[in-house]
């Protein structure tokens, strides 16, 4: 999901207000989308630096 979220990041092919019927800039929904990726990548590597991985 995380990788997902960052190709539609880094290539957008559709703009995210349209996805979700919002009026934000595009820019402050993208980073909406930035923040929780950027956790579940944290939790990932914690996770798997705790399993030995």
């Amino acid at each position: 999901m995380v990788e997902e979220i960052r190709l539609e990041l880094a290539d957008p092919v559709q703009q995210v207000r349209d996805i979700h019927n919002q009026d934000q800039p595009e820019e402050a929904l993208r980073e909406y989308l930035r923040r929780p990726a950027d956790h579940l990548e944290r939790l990932t590597r914690t996770t798997d630096a705790a399993d030995g991985s």
